[in-house]
Protein backbone atom coordinates (compact mmCIF):
# COMPACT_ATOMS: atom_id res chain seq x y z
CA UNK A 1 0.00 0.00 0.00
CA UNK A 2 1.44 3.31 -1.06
CA UNK A 3 2.23 5.77 1.82
CA UNK A 4 -0.92 8.39 0.07
CA UNK A 5 -3.58 5.64 0.65
CA UNK A 6 -2.95 6.46 4.26
CA UNK A 7 -3.44 9.42 4.31
CA UNK A 8 -6.42 9.70 1.18
CA UNK A 9 -8.40 6.87 2.21
CA UNK A 10 -9.80 7.79 5.69
CA UNK A 11 -10.01 11.47 4.74
CA UNK A 12 -12.20 10.58 1.72
CA UNK A 13 -14.35 8.11 4.03
CA UNK A 14 -14.93 11.12 6.43
CA UNK A 15 -16.04 13.38 3.67
CA UNK A 16 -18.86 11.37 2.81
CA UNK A 17 -22.41 11.46 4.13
CA UNK A 18 -23.08 9.03 7.10
CA UNK A 19 -26.32 6.44 7.07
CA UNK A 20 -28.25 6.63 9.82
CA UNK A 21 -27.34 3.45 11.42
CA UNK A 22 -23.84 5.14 11.92
CA UNK A 23 -24.08 8.58 12.40
CA UNK A 24 -23.47 10.77 15.31
CA UNK A 25 -21.60 13.80 16.48
CA UNK A 26 -17.52 13.09 17.84
CA UNK A 27 -17.87 13.52 20.89
CA UNK A 28 -14.58 14.22 21.08
CA UNK A 29 -14.09 16.68 18.21
CA UNK A 30 -13.62 20.34 19.13
CA UNK A 31 -12.90 23.62 16.98
CA UNK A 32 -12.49 26.86 17.23
CA UNK A 33 -14.45 29.72 16.63
CA UNK A 34 -13.67 31.89 13.35
CA UNK A 35 -13.59 35.18 15.42
CA UNK A 36 -12.00 33.91 18.54
CA UNK A 37 -8.95 31.62 18.12
CA UNK A 38 -9.23 31.12 22.00
CA UNK A 39 -12.34 29.64 22.02
CA UNK A 40 -12.96 25.58 21.55
CA UNK A 41 -16.41 24.28 20.95
CA UNK A 42 -18.04 21.47 19.88
CA UNK A 43 -20.65 20.13 18.00
CA UNK A 44 -23.26 20.80 20.24
CA UNK A 45 -22.36 24.38 20.16
CA UNK A 46 -24.01 24.49 16.12
CA UNK A 47 -27.16 23.85 17.55
CA UNK A 48 -26.97 24.59 21.04
CA UNK A 49 -28.98 28.54 19.98
CA UNK A 50 -31.89 27.95 17.99
CA UNK A 51 -31.89 31.33 16.91
CA UNK A 52 -28.45 30.80 16.15
CA UNK A 53 -28.23 27.00 14.65
CA UNK A 54 -29.08 28.20 10.84
CA UNK A 55 -25.98 30.76 10.44
CA UNK A 56 -23.66 28.86 12.71
CA UNK A 57 -24.39 25.56 10.13
CA UNK A 58 -23.78 27.71 7.56
CA UNK A 59 -20.69 28.99 8.85
CA UNK A 60 -19.11 26.16 9.40
CA UNK A 61 -21.03 22.89 8.45
CA UNK A 62 -20.66 24.40 4.96
CA UNK A 63 -17.60 25.64 4.57
CA UNK A 64 -15.19 22.98 6.57
CA UNK A 65 -15.23 19.29 5.59
CA UNK A 66 -13.65 18.42 8.60
CA UNK A 67 -16.58 19.69 10.96
CA UNK A 68 -18.84 18.24 8.85
CA UNK A 69 -17.73 15.20 8.90
CA UNK A 70 -17.28 15.23 12.63
CA UNK A 71 -20.50 16.73 13.49
CA UNK A 72 -22.75 14.79 10.56
CA UNK A 73 -25.92 14.79 13.35
CA UNK A 74 -25.60 18.67 14.59
CA UNK A 75 -24.83 19.61 10.35
CA UNK A 76 -27.53 17.31 8.99
CA UNK A 77 -25.08 14.96 7.32
CA UNK A 78 -26.61 11.94 7.52
CA UNK A 79 -28.86 10.17 5.00
CA UNK A 80 -30.95 7.00 5.38
CA UNK A 81 -30.06 3.65 5.46
CA UNK A 82 -30.29 1.77 2.36
CA UNK A 83 -33.28 -0.77 2.67
CA UNK A 84 -32.88 -4.68 3.47
CA UNK A 85 -35.19 -5.15 0.67
CA UNK A 86 -36.93 -3.40 -2.09
CA UNK A 87 -39.90 -1.07 -0.53
CA UNK A 88 -42.50 -2.01 -3.56
CA UNK A 89 -42.71 -4.67 -6.31
CA UNK A 90 -42.65 -3.07 -9.43
CA UNK A 91 -45.48 -2.20 -11.79
CA UNK A 92 -46.08 -4.48 -15.30
CA UNK A 93 -46.37 -1.32 -17.12
CA UNK A 94 -45.55 2.44 -17.10
CA UNK A 95 -48.17 4.23 -14.35
CA UNK A 96 -49.79 7.95 -14.92
CA UNK A 97 -48.40 8.74 -11.44
CA UNK A 98 -45.73 7.15 -9.56
CA UNK A 99 -46.20 5.58 -6.54
CA UNK A 100 -44.98 6.48 -3.02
Amino acid sequence: MHFRSFIVAPLLTSLCMQTVESCVDDITYTFTLLWDNDTEVNCSWLTKNSLKAATRKATYCDNYTAIRAACAVSCNNCTSAPTKAPTKNPTKAPTKNPTK
